[in-house]
């Protein structure tokens, strides 16, 4: 029987002593009309969420690291000694090729038909060695999922294996000549209870986080991985080594360690919350109002020295109660004398029938359970029957089976020996190739290690040939671009000169805006500035075409009248980028036309 059962037996029992009387009646009635707000039971309710993704990778990956272990690698180290020939046990092909390289060993030349016999050998001792690299991985991977899962699981459980609760109690009650005063306030803390670890919702993932743990340590504790706790614990990061990179489950152990190692954050989380009963029941208050009567009559013992007093009443109350019991049994059996007196027999005689009656359904009973012990008897008789024949027919049945058995055993033997002889020259076979594709692979490596050389040799000259052109190219195009700029401006500038030649100037309002006003001035400055430059190369050619009619002794045509430029031009209203039209020119071509001139002499000239 546990704490709380005695608790509440006690409590059961007291309030039966209690059940009804008048003035704990009204005591509670007055308590509960008087009930007040501030009134409450609370208890902190603890709630850990476990994240699922690390408990399932961990028990994923603890088959292989079984297998890891189940391999069982080794490395077998070989270590030679020379040793007089007196000391040598035996002779192995070692110490034979030993002595072929130092034949300063053979000292006596042997006599005819007698062996030589050396001086010292060598003696080779072989010794395994566990401690290899990758057994020293796969035991610093379980140390860490040791530490890893035990360190959690030792934090969750006492986060939820706790229990806090507190109640406040404050009355005034007041009956009859009876004031009371009454002020409670109790916090309670429990370690590792029972009742908070059954109702935790994650209950099912703390047995699996065990269950793991569990089978690491069991891990741990292989004779291999003893072997490996003796030498110095591998760091990261780690050298993967063919085995790591290749094989399965060491693969996959190193795939665990990392996960560990790199597992961001604690893996679960912890929120704590009040659950408040608020305001308390009639039943409620009625409890807490016999733990009020209960300490109340306490103090009231104690300060009254009531204790020997209370004592004598409570061993006469239990002689009186005694006694009654004892009245009822003798009334009972009084009740039964009258009986057997009114039936019209005697006591003894009435007492005799019920012992009579009682024989007969004593005997009655003893002949059913006899009937009921022969019926078992039968049936379990038919059920050992039934049970031997098929005994005998199962036992039939494993000897034909063991026959058919040892043949295809045979059959299998037979054939696992030709499989493994197969398999030995597939093998030979296959390390031949293997060995001729690696060498042809490495060929092929250098031969690409050499083009990726040359590939990038020629990529980076590429590189700098495409750069060169990319700027001669950009340079290209914003010596185009402002010759185009200038080509248009020019040719907005000779439209708006043959407009006002030909009488068809531009109206006032066109050059309101700023915008289009800047623009008539970039339209002048650069007319402006084609007009010294047309001057410029003119005067050059002319020059040039004086010089030559001069040496050539040629007449010099001079013009009779001044050569005019025609310009046409193909204008388009068109948006600027603020919403305005404007006219663009968008086809053009000049010519000069051709004019009648005369010859003069050189004496004239």
């Amino acid at each position: 029987m546990t704490q709380l059962d005695i608790f509440y037996r006690s409590y059961e029992n007291y309030k039966k002593e209690l059940l009804n009387n008048r003035e704990d009646h009204l005591f509670k009635k007055a308590a509960y009309s008087k009930n007040k707000p501030q009134d409450f039971i609370s208890k902190i309710s603890v709630e850990c969420y476990i994240h699922d993704d690390w408990i399932s990778a961990i028990e994923k990956a603890v088959p292989y690291l079984e297998k890891c272990i189940k391999e069982d690698r080794q490395f077998i180290r070989n270590e030679g000694e020379v040793l007089p020939i007196e000391k040598i046990r035996r002779v192995s092909k070692d110490s034979v090729s030993d002595l072929a390289k130092h034949s300063d060993y053979i000292t006596k030349i042997p006599e005819d038909d007698k062996d030589v016999i050396p001086e010292k050998l060598l003696m080779v001792t072989r010794e395994s060695d566990y401690k290899i690299y990758e057994n020293r991985v796969l035991y610093a991977t379980l140390t860490y999922l040791r530490d890893f899962i035990s360190t959690r699981l030792e934090k969750i459980v006492e986060a939820i294996n706790k229990y806090e609760g507190k109640f406040f109690i404050k009355k005034k009650v007041e009956v009859h000549n009876r004031t009371l005063d009454f002020l409670m306030d109790v916090s309670e803390k429990r370690l590792e209870d029972p009742i908070a670890v059954k109702n935790s919702k994650c209950a099912r993932q703390i047995e699996r986080i065990k269950l793991e743990l569990n089978d690491i340590l069991v891990l741990l504790k292989t004779p291999l991985m003893i072997e490996c706790s003796k030498a110095a614990l591998v760091k990261r990061p780690i050298t993967k080594t063919n085995v790591l990179k290749m094989n399965t489950n060491f693969k996959e152990a190193l795939a665990i360690f990392d996960y560990a190692v790199e597992y961001p954050g604690p893996g679960y989380e912890i929120e704590e919350k009040e659950l408040k009963i608020y305001p308390l029941s009639e039943s409620q208050t009625n409890a807490f109002s016999d733990i009020i009567q209960l300490s109340s009559f306490l103090a009231y013992m104690y300060n009254n020295h009531l204790e020997d007093d209370l004592l004598t009443e409570y061993e006469a109350e239990e002689e009186r109660r005694r006694k009654a019991s004892e009245d009822e049994l003798l009334a009972k059996m009084e009740e039964m004398y009258n009986k057997a007196k009114s039936s019209g027999r005697d006591f003894k005689e009435y007492i005799f029938l019920l012992e009579e009656g009682t024989r007969i359904l004593k005997e009655r009973i003893e002949e059913t359970k006899q009937e009921m012990a022969k019926l078992i008897e039968e049936q379990e008789l038919r059920l050992i029957n039934i049970a031997n024949k098929h005994k005998e027919e199962i036992e039939q049945i494993y000897r034909e089976f063991d026959e058919k058995l040892a043949d295809e055993q045979a059959r299998c033997n037979e054939k696992i020996r030709q499989i493994q002889v197969e398999n030995d020259q597939y093998v030979s076979n296959l390390n031949s190739e293997h060995a001729k594709a690696i060498e042809a692979i490495n060929d092929e490596l250098n031969q690409q290690k050499a083009i990726n050389t040359q590939l990038k040799s020629f990529v980076e000259q590429a590189n700098a040939e495409v750069e060169q052109i990319k700027v001669a190219a950009q340079e290209e195009v914003t010596r185009i671009h402002k010759e185009a700029t200038k080509s248009i401006e020019l040719a907005q500038a000779e439209t708006l000169a043959l407009r006002l030649k030909t009488s068809k100037p531009p109206l006032p309002k066109e050059f309101v805006s700023k915008d289009r006003y800047e623009q008539l001035e970039a339209e002048i400055k650069t007319l402006t500035e084609f007009q010294k430059g047309a001057w410029k190369e003119a005067k050059i050619e002319i020059r040039n075409n004086y010089f030559k009619q001069i040496k050539s002794k040629e007449p010099i045509a001079k013009p009779t009248k001044k050569a005019k430029k025609h310009v046409e031009v193909t204008i388009e209203l068109v948006e600027d980028s603020k919403g305005k039209q404007i006219q663009e020119p968008k086809k053009f071509f000049e010519f000069t036309p051709s004019v009648p001139t005369e010859e003069v002499s050189k004496k004239e000239e």
